[in-house]
């Protein structure tokens, strides 16, 4: 008992194989190649009769102009309401990738640690050279 990918790959084989080889049975059955052209058929002439008509189809001019002022403002319209969207959505500030909240506040607490343990050393430096005199 065959699976059904092994049916499956030899019917798409047979298929493709058909599809290639149907063009060459009707290519044989063509005439040869070197056999003259039949000749075109004979034209026939007809007899036309001139219409003339005041009104040409088309649109008139003004009908065109507020259709493309209706075109216009239909744009403007909608790129309005997607810009009053965007800004409504976007956060109010765009924030620092690169700081943090957390991080500008640290700096600022511990810059003023930094200081005060300065101020210490400098201060146990001046009394230790006083004692050391």
């Amino acid at each position: 008992m065959r699976s059904r990918g092994t049916r499956r790959t030899g019917f798409a084989a047979l298929a493709v194989t058909v599809a290639l080889l149907a063009p060459a049975a009707v290519a044989g059955a063509q005439q040869s190649p070197f056999t003259p052209l039949p000749s075109a058929p004979q034209q026939t002439q007809t007899q036309t009769t001139a219409f003339t008509t005041t009104d040409d189809g088309g649109i008139d001019t003004g009908l065109a102009f507020l259709i493309v002022l209706g075109g216009v403002a239909l744009l403007t319209a909608v790129a309005f309401f997607i810009i009053r969207d965007a800004r409504r959505r976007a956060p109010k500030e765009a924030p620092n990738p690169f700081v943090s909240e957390t991080v500008t506040a640290d700096a600022h607490r511990s810059a003023k640690d930094a200081k005060r343990k300065a101020r210490a050393k400098s201060k146990a430096a001046r009394a230790q050279r006083r004692r050391n005199r």
